[in-house]
């Protein structure tokens, strides 16, 4: 029954991310304002990366993401390239440890795959061409969005690895698939971002229940923390805010000899704040992703569809 609600009401948010009135109403709201304050960097690539320079100032990296998804108009989508480049190059300028996150839709996925796929071999070769001139770990990192990309982001992480490429790729826990697509990227030597999934999938396809979830989130996280002690060059990131998911991440780390510079946690802006700053003071390395630009209002409803109780936030939005 829970999991049939959470279902639900994540295709409710996802609905509201699509809907243009719903969003131009938010716009002018000043409760949605402080949301956005919140969870988003800045308007620009300027302010998004002045944000992610006060977080590097106390110890925490960054994974820098320019807004937007499902884009359709190929101006928005080339608008969209320049101002991820534009982002590579003002992250080098400031000298941050980031990674670059992209959502295949918002390059030119929807208009072509191989569009997609140039647009993001440009940006790779971006990050890849300044890789040298500062410290940290920087990389393209694919996002992963619903489930009809995901053959098409993996193999496109794989074809960019395979050429030397620095890209990462996020892989979704509560699909069936995952366990796989981990081992597989375990013996190519990639960095696999784990997430838990946000978007509702079917029980086809995917776990519906939150224990559920929870539970195949750490089996995979095991799976990879072990990958690491095995393959050298596999790196495993962990995005969760879960406290409990962390302390059992870290604990098993602890158990198979691997340091704290062998993966890294990774948590949202804007979400347990206070968390991601004990965790970096442990040692730890934590890294918080920074969304900036202006089409926020996807974005946000997604972040807040991760959750039911946290529904009181889009409705005073919507109707203040």
């Amino acid at each position: 029954m829970f999991s049939t609600l959470h279902r639900g009401w994540q295709n409710l948010l996802i609905w509201l991310a699509r809907n243009e009135r719903l969003k131009a109403v938010s716009e002018s709201s000043v409760t949605t304002a402080r949301l956005v304050e919140r969870y988003i960097g800045g308007p620009t690539t300027k302010a998004g990366v002045s944000r992610a320079t006060g977080l590097q100032r106390v110890r925490l990296s960054s994974s820098m993401f320019f807004l937007g998804e499902y884009v359709r108009d190929e101006a928005t989508v080339s608008e969209t390239v320049e101002s991820i480049l534009d982002l590579v190059r003002l992250t080098v300028s400031a000298s941050l440890d980031t990674h670059i996150s992209v959502d295949p839709t918002a390059i030119g996925y929807s208009l072509s795959p191989a569009l997609c796929e140039r647009n993001a071999l440009r940006i790779a070769q971006a990050i890849q061409s300044q890789n040298k001139t500062r410290p940290g770990r920087h990389c393209l990192m694919l996002d992963m969005e619903d489930l009809s990309l995901v053959d098409y982001t993996i193999d496109l992480h794989n074809k960019f690895l395979e050429s030397g490429l620095p890209v990462a790729l996020t892989l979704q826990a509560y699909l069936f698939r995952s366990e796989e697509d981990v081992k597989k990227e375990i013996l190519k030597g990639s960095a696999v971002r784990l997430v838990r999934g946000a978007f509702a999938e079917g029980r086809r396809v995917a776990y519906q229940s939150q224990r559920e979830i929870g539970r195949q989130y750490l089996q995979l996280a095991r799976l990879m923390l072990t990958g690491a002690t095995s393959s050298p060059h596999f790196y495993p990131i962990f995005g969760t805010h879960n406290e409990g998911l962390q302390k059992k991440i870290i604990l098993m780390a602890e158990e198979l000899g691997l340091s704290a510079d062998r993966f890294e946690l990774e948590m949202l802006l804007g979400v347990r704040p206070e968390l991601a700053s004990r965790l970096s003071e442990r040692g730890l390395q934590v890294r918080i992703y920074v969304p900036c630009g202006r089409d926020w209002w996807g974005y946000v409803n997604r972040r807040i569809g991760e959750s039911p109780r946290n529904a009181l936030l889009v409705l005073r939005a919507i109707c203040s």
